[in-house]
């Protein structure tokens, strides 16, 4: 029988081997205005570093990207990441900066609404496939 803590374990000595350094950065949002027109966006929490494998979205055969594609959840630009099984994407808005040290020039993305996908064997995730959509300047709309 496989053992998924070992797996998980494996898997992420694989990711730390051929994988990048990522920083994900976690945000809350709030409202103001009389009718709540107006979305402030702050960090919350502090950073969290690791290494993870950024992908290409492939859409030549059958799997998931191509599925998500076609519903339009996810754009050709958009990227799949591959993080560490103890990684936990709340609900929310959540950053995804490529490089050490990371900059908006080197890449960072928003993770998609329901761009997140644990694999779990036995109920422990032995990693996620997170999609991230490039954020063109490095922030959100309203991030302070």
């Amino acid at each position: 029988m496989v053992d998924p803590v070992q797996l998980r374990t494996d898997f992420n000595n694989v990711i730390t081997i051929n994988g990048q350094a990522l920083r994900l950065r976690y945000y809350t949002a709030s409202f103001s205005g009389a009718i709540h027109d107006q979305e402030f966006i702050t960090q919350s929490g502090t950073d969290a570093w690791m290494y993870g494998m950024p992908q290409a979205i492939d859409t030549s055969t059958g799997g998931t990207d191509r599925k998500f594609v076609e519903q339009g959840l996810v754009l050709f630009d958009d990227r799949k990441f591959f993080l560490p099984g103890s990684i936990e994407i709340t609900n929310g808005r959540v950053k995804i900066m490529l490089g050490s040290p990371s900059t908006s020039l080197s890449g960072t993305y928003a993770v998609i609404d329901n761009g997140w996908i644990p694999h779990t064997i036995s109920g422990i995730v032995v990693y996620n496939t997170i999609y991230g959509r490039i954020l063109q300047n490095g922030s959100f709309q309203g991030e302070y």
